[in-house]
């Protein structure tokens, strides 16, 4: 006999695999609009960067609001708040560059101080436990992978010796950036979909539990 409970999470994994795929079309589109549509060569500005920085932004607001909703996890979420917060204005510093070329470090150094002090006086004790609690999570699989892509593979991988060896005198700046910024774009994926998994799921943790508190409390009432 079969389950109602295997049938949901075979229902359940049909639909985050649809999900995934598309969301890596709407990626794999981003980079075509900057070569084929924008022909911006993939800039700062262009439809790929939009796309890093949306990631990076919803990552921010959902452990935010993990923050907001686990008052004993607070820290812990501070942190990878800040460390998302931090990769954004670094993802950002075109804009910055306005300002004074080089003028993301200050707010990413303001962000990075500020989230360390807040979670070692301000919440301290909620921490290492909780981040313990994240990396045991199968979700942080995805999530360092995304991390390695996007902070090592990619700049490996877009080298500018690496594409001048594969190409030689056929060599074109627009295909080394393609492949860095395409690259790094798929990291972004994989990352988020770690993030929005363990989000989703914490936020259906808390629902349960608010639930199982609800009927409890009304059993009492009757009794």
């Amino acid at each position: 006999m079969h389950s109602r409970d295997d049938w949901y999470e075979i229902r359940h994994a049909i639909f985050r695999f649809v999900a995934i795929v598309l969301f890596m079309a709407l990626m794999v589109g981003a980079l075509a609009l900057d070569v084929m549509v924008f022909h911006n060569g993939v800039a700062e500005n262009g439809a790929t960067e939009l796309m890093q920085s949306s990631i990076l932004a919803l990552n921010v607001l959902m452990f935010a609001h993990l923050a907001y909703l686990y008052p004993q996890s607070r820290g812990c979420f501070v942190l990878v708040m800040g460390f998302f917060g931090t990769m954004l204005i670094r993802e950002l510093d075109g804009l910055f560059d306005h300002i004074r070329h080089g003028f993301w470090k200050y707010p990413a150094w303001a962000l990075t101080l500020g989230c360390i002090g807040y979670a070692r006086f301000i919440a301290a004790g909620t921490v290492l436990s909780p981040l313990a609690t994240l990396v045991r999570a199968r979700q942080f699989i995805a999530i360092s992978y995304g991390l390695v892509i996007v902070l090592l593979f990619s700049r490996i991988f877009g080298n500018g010796h690496l594409w001048h060896a594969i190409l030689g005198e056929h060599f074109v700046r627009v295909a080394e950036n393609v492949a860095e910024e395409g690259i790094e774009l798929l990291g972004y994926g994989v990352l988020f979909s770690g993030c929005v998994s363990y989000y989703l799921q914490l936020c259906s943790h808390r629902k349960a539990s608010a639930c199982a508190r609800e009927q409890l409390a009304a059993s009492n009432c009757t009794l």
